[in-house]
């Protein structure tokens, strides 16, 4: 059973190395169409190793090359540009503090008879850490927006 897992398995090293290569030279604000990786790898995006390969794409581009992909939805990947990027860091905060309340309420709902007395203190403790981050994040983000008037973006493909 395991033999037969293993065999499913699809490595893609060849494949990330010829992406690798072809994507080496690239200054932000270009642009990697999902067909030129599709003729750079020999994969097609209908096929399971796809994801796979983007995946470690994206982890090879943003520590080896300090760049954050920007997906382009039906045409492929931009190298965005640093303030594009740091917006992007500041998108990901935001749903960090949503997910962050989310547990919050998730966890605040529960009654608190209805929990043993570890499901009380790890209750409490979600509720209160939640709450203390949160508040933190709204304030450092206060101390930005003075900061940052607005954001510099390039223009989303296909949009009219």
């Amino acid at each position: 059973m395991l033999q037969q897992m293993l065999s499913n398995r699809h490595p893609i090293d060849k494949e990330l190395n010829a992406l690798k290569e072809k994507t080496l030279g690239l200054e932000r604000g270009a642009l990697v169409k999902h067909r030129d990786i599709e003729e750079w790898t020999g994969l097609t995006k209908d096929k399971t190793p796809w994801q796979k390969l983007i995946k470690h794409w994206k982890k090879w581009m943003i520590e080896s090359r300090q760049i954050h992909l920007i997906s382009e939805p039906g045409v492929g990947y931009r190298l965005p540009t640093v303030d594009e990027q740091i917006f992007s860091a500041v998108r990901y905060e935001k749903q960090s503090a949503r997910r962050i309340h989310k547990a919050t309420v998730v966890a605040g709902v529960i009654p608190t008879d209805q929990l043993s007395p570890a499901g009380q203190s790890f209750q409490h403790a979600i509720v209160n850490d939640g709450r203390e981050i949160r508040a933190l994040m709204k304030e450092k983000s206060a101390e930005r927006k003075s900061l940052l008037s607005q954001q510099p973006t390039l223009p989303r493909l296909g949009a009219a």
